[in-house]
């Protein structure tokens, strides 16, 4: 049995990485030699990091995200933005909030904040899914993660 939420569907995906970008032998030097990030890499598919400067949050990063495919959609039609990471700028406010301001949403929208890791992504777009269906509006779902 397939879970859907029919009528739903995602118009819309943009990511932002930053630039710093490390191999695993640069950045944990005393985890990886390169026989073992080699290893890592064939069992993950990932052989590098990329690594925000201390001055970037995670909000920052969703933020030009979604500015990429705001730019082309009507603020307006938002009725939620939920904000996915185990990493938030900020515990009181939510960072769903602050985005909320910072990408020009309506005042009267739904904000949530799900703090949690991997996990939350599935979390995220089954909430959003509900939501969207719910208020029959759309939703932006914003996800990321920080250096700890």
């Amino acid at each position: 049995m397939v879970n859907c939420l029919e009528g739903i569907s995602i118009k819309a995906i943009s990511c932002c990485v930053p630039h710093n970008h490390y191999s695993l032998t640069e950045y944990a030097p005393d985890l990886f030699n390169d026989k073992s990030a080699r290893r890592m890499a064939k069992g993950t598919g990932f052989s590098a990091l990329r690594i925000a400067d201390e001055n970037t949050t995670t909000a920052d990063l969703c933020l030009k995200a979604a500015e990429k495919i705001l730019q082309d959609e009507a603020r307006e039609d938002i009725g939620a933005l939920v904000f996915v990471s185990q990493t938030p700028d900020y515990v009181l406010p939510a960072t769903s909030h602050i985005l909320q301001e910072r990408l020009g949403l309506k005042n009267d929208i739904l904000c949530l904040d799900i703090n949690e890791g991997c996990s939350g992504y599935v979390t995220g777009v089954y909430t959003a899914g509900l939501l969207a269906k719910q208020l029959n509006k759309a939703v932006c779902l914003l996800g990321g993660g920080h250096n700890l």
